[in-house]
C-alpha cells in the first residue's frame, strides 16, 4: 500500500506552521513541551483518530490539514476540532480529476460516494485501491454476521503512539477490540483475501435470505394455523358456502323491503279523517284572516272619520274669523281694493265672482258634518268590536281542530312506528349477517393464495441451500489456496527473532525461539526452545522492555510485509522508542535499536517512509535519504516549538 505523508500544515490564531515530512526519515527531537508528539497525533488525527487536546492545542489551533499520497491518489485532508464528525477530504487522480468529500467518521444509513463507501475509513481505503474487507463480527463463530475492517484497524500497525507503546500490545489483550486486531494481522499474512471476504459476504446474505424467508414461513403458518386456514381447498370451499349464503339473505331482503309499504298501513276513515281535519282546520284559518282583515279596514276607516272631524271644526273656527272680514289690499299681491269701483257693482269686491255665483254657507252646516262623522265613527266602533267578539270563538275552535288532528298523527306515527321496528329489526339483522359475510369472503379472498405463497417462500428458501453449499466448497477451496499465510507467520516470527538478537534484546539469545499463538496471535518467546518457559510482551516487566518488544514486532511485520508484498502501508511512525529508556545509561541499546532500524530501511523497507520522535537525535547513514530533523526548543527562535509563538505561562 503506497502511503506517503509530505506536509502537515497547522493553521493556528496567529500563525500558519508548516511541518515538512521528508520522503524516507523524519526526525523530531528536543525539549520536553515543545510539541515533538503532537506532530504524530495531529498526523493520526488527521487519518481519523481522536486528538489530544493540549493546552496548546486548545488555546491556538483552528484547523489541520495533511498533504499525502494514497496510491495513485494527492490527497488533501482537513479536520477542525470544532467539528469532530466530519472530515474534508480533496484528491486528484493521476488523470487529473478533483473531487472534494465532507467525510463522516461515523458510517451513515446512506453512502457519501459511490455504492460503498459510507464513512472515512472506506474512502481512505478506496483511495488506497483497496475493495470493502468485511470479517466476521465474532471470529469463534460461522455463522456471525459479517463487519468491515476499518483503515483504523490497519493504522493500529503503523501508529505505535507513546501512550500505548509500553501499556499494550497492538490491542491483541483488549477484550471485544482484540478481534478486529486479530482481523488485520490475518489480512496482512493472508488468511483474509479478498476474493475469500467477497465470498463470505454473499454466504452472509444468502444466509440472511434464507433464515428470512423461514422466519417468514413460520409467521404465516402460524397465523394460518390460528385463524384455521389450513389449506387453499378449505379456503376456497368456505367462500363458495359464504357466497350461496350471501344470496339468501340478499333474497330475504328484497321480500321484506317489496312487503313494506307504510301507507297500507293506515285506515281509510283515518285517513279521511284526516283530511277532513285538515280541510276544517283550512277554512277557519281562511275566516279568521278575513275577520282580520276587516278589522284593519274598520279601524283604518275609523281613523279617517276622526281626520275630519277635526278638519271640519278647524273649517268652523275660520268661518268664525273670517266672515265678516273687509280687505283693503289683495291678500296675494297687495294691490289697494276699490270697493265703489263701477265694475265692483254687482260683484265680489276682492275676487271680481258675481254674486249671483257665489256659494252661500252656512254657519250651522259644520255642526251637521259633525254630528254625521260622528255617528259614523260610532258604527265602526260597534262594528269592530262585533268582529273583535267572532275571532275569540273561531280561535278556540282552530285549537281544537289542530289539537285533534295532533291527536290522530301521534296515534298513526306511533303504529307506523310499531311496525318499521319489526321491519327494521328483521332487516338489520340480514344486513349485519350480509355485511359478516362480505367482510369474512374479502378477507379468505386475500388470503387464499396464502398457503401457495407460503409453498413457494418455502421452496425459495430449501433452494438457497444450493447455492449456500456452493459458496462453502468455494470458501473451503479459497482458504486452502491461502498456503503462504503460515509462510507468512513463520516469516515474521524469523523476523522478530532477528530483530531482537540484532538490537541485543537483554536475556535474548540465539537459543530462544519465537512463536506467533495462532489462536491470540500474541508472540511468545520460548526459553530454551521449551513451551513451559515461555514469556510475552505482558510478562517482560520492564517497560523499556516493552517497548521493544513492541516495536520490534512492527518491524518484523513491516520488514516481512515488504520481503512477501503483504498489504500493509509504506509508513511507520513511532512516538519516543526509548520510552522509559535512558540513552546514556543504556547505551548500547540505543545505538543497537537505531542502527537495526536504519539497516532495515536501507535494505528490506527501502520504499518505506519513517517518522520518528525521540529526545535525542540519532543521523540516518547515507543510504537513508532524503531525510530531514529537526529540533525543537520551547523557548528557541531558532529551533521554535511546534507554534512557534506560543509559550507556557
Amino acid at each position: 500500500m503506497k502511503m506517503k505523508l509530505q506536509l502537515l500544515k497547522l493553521i493556528n490564531r496567529q500563525s500558519v506552521e508548516e511541518v515538512l515530512l521528508a520522503e524516507r526519515v523524519t526526525f523530531f527531537h528536543g525539549e520536553m513541551g515543545a510539541g515533538k508528539s503532537s506532530i504524530p497525533a495531529l498526523i493520526d488525527y488527521c487519518l481519523g483518530g481522536g486528538l489530544t487536546r493540549t493546552p496548546a492545542l486548545r488555546s491556538e489551533l483552528v484547523s489541520v490539514q495533511l498533504s499525502l499520497t494514497l496510491g495513485v491518489n494527492e490527497v488533501l485532508i482537513e479536520r477542525t476540532p470544532s467539528d469532530k464528525s466530519y472530515a474534508s477530504v480533496s484528491w486528484e487522480t493521476p488523470d487529473g480529476e478533483r473531487f472534494q468529500c465532507a467525510t463522516p467518521m461515523v458510517a451513515r444509513e446512506s453512502p457519501v460516494l459511490g455504492d460503498s463507501i459510507y464513512n472515512f475509513s472506506d474512502l481512505m481505503l478506496h483511495l488506497l485501491g483497496i475493495g470493502v474487507i468485511k470479517v466476521r463480527k465474532r471470529s469463534f463463530d460461522p455463522e456471525s454476521s459479517m463487519i468491515r475492517l476499518s483503515f483504523r484497524d490497519i493504522l493500529k500497525f503503523v501508529y505505535l503512539d507513546q501512550d500505548h507503546l509500553d501499556s499494550d500490545f497492538f490491542l491483541l489483550d483488549v477484550p471485544i477490540r482484540k478481534e478486529k486486531s486479530q482481523d488485520a494481522i490475518r489480512y496482512f499474512v493472508g488468511y483474509m483475501s479478498e476474493r475469500l471476504s467477497e465470498l463470505e459476504n454473499k454466504l452472509q446474505e444468502l444466509r440472511q435470505e434464507q433464515r428470512g424467508k423461514r422466519e417468514a414461513v413460520a409467521q404465516i403458518q402460524q397465523f394460518l394455523q390460528r385463524f384455521e386456514f389450513g389449506s387453499e381447498d378449505k379456503i376456497t370451499h368456505e367462500l363458495t358456502s359464504l357466497n350461496d349464503e350471501a344470496l339468501v339473505v340478499t333474497a330475504e331482503l328484497a321480500r321484506l323491503e317489496q312487503g313494506f309499504r307504510p301507507e297500507t298501513f293506515i285506515a281509510d276513515d283515518d285517513r279521511a279523517r284526516m283530511e277532513g281535519l285538515t280541510r276544517t282546520i283550512g277554512k277557519t284559518k281562511e275566516a279568521l284572516d278575513d275577520l282580520g282583515f276587516r278589522i284593519r279596514e274598520q279601524e283604518g276607516l275609523e281613523s279617517e272619520l276622526i281626520s275630519l272631524k277635526f278638519r271640519a271644526a278647524r273649517t268652523s273656527v275660520a268661518h268664525a274669523i273670517l266672515d265678516d272680514v273687509s280687505f283693503d289690499a289683495c291678500p296675494a299681491c297687495g294691490t289697494g281694493v276699490k270697493p265703489t269701483s263701477k265694475l265692483a257693482v254687482g260683484c265680489c269686491y276682492l275676487c271680481k265672482t258675481p254674486d249671483a255665483l257665489q256659494r252661500s254657507v252656512e254657519a250651522t252646516s259644520v255642526d251637521v258634518i259633525r254630528q254625521d262623522l260622528d255617528a259614523r265613527i260610532a258604527d265602526l266602533k260597534q262594528s269592530t268590536t262585533r268582529h273583535r267578539r267572532a275571532v275569540k270563538p273561531l280561535v278556540g275552535k282552530l285549537e281544537v281542530q289542530i289539537a285533534e288532528r295532533r291527536d290522530l298523527e301521534e296515534r298513526l306515527s306511533s303504529e307506523a312506528r310499531r311496525f318499521e321496528s319489526e321491519y327494521l329489526a328483521r332487516t338489520r339483522q340480514h344486513e349485519k349477517r350480509l355485511a359478516a359475510i362480505q367482510e369474512r369472503s374479502v378477507l379468505l379472498e386475500k388470503i387464499r393464495k396464502m398457503p401457495a405463497e407460503v409453498d413457494r417462500v418455502h421452496a425459495a428458501a430449501d433452494a438457497l441451500a444450493t447455492p449456500m453449499e456452493v459458496l462453502r466448497r468455494q470458501i473451503v477451496e479459497e482458504q486452502a489456496t491461502l498456503l503462504t499465510a503460515e509462510e507468512n507467520y513463520k516469516a515474521i516470527e524469523r523476523n522478530y527473532k532477528e530483530v531482537l538478537l540484532a538490537i541485543h534484546f537483554p536475556a535474548f539469545t540465539e537459543k530462544e525461539e519465537v512463536v506467533i499463538n495462532r489462536r491470540t496471535l500474541i508472540p511468545e518467546v520460548l526459553q530454551g526452545n521449551d513451551p513451559g518457559r515461555s514469556w510475552t510482551f505482558f510478562d517482560a516487566g520492564s517497560g523499556g522492555k516493552k517497548t521493544l518488544l513492541k516495536i520490534c514486532y512492527a518491524l518484523a511485520l513491516h520488514k516481512t510485509a515488504a520481503e512477501n508484498g503483504l498489504p500493509l502501508p509504506h509508513l511507520l511512525i513511532i512516538d519516543s522508542p526509548m520510552k522509559n529508556i535512558t540513552p546514556d545509561v543504556n547505551r548500547e541499546v540505543f545505538e543497537n535499536f537505531y542502527g537495526e532500524l536504519y539497516h532495515l530501511l536501507g535494505e528490506a523497507l527501502q520504499d518505506w517512509q519513517l517518522i520518528i520522535v525521540d529526545q535525542t537525535y540519532y543521523p540516518p547513514p547515507a543510504n537513508v535519504a532524503p531525510s530531514e530533523h529537526r529540533l525543537m526548543l520551547r523557548d528557541s527562535v531558532e529551533n521554535p516549538p511546534l507554534i512557534s509563538y506560543y509559550r507556557d505561562a
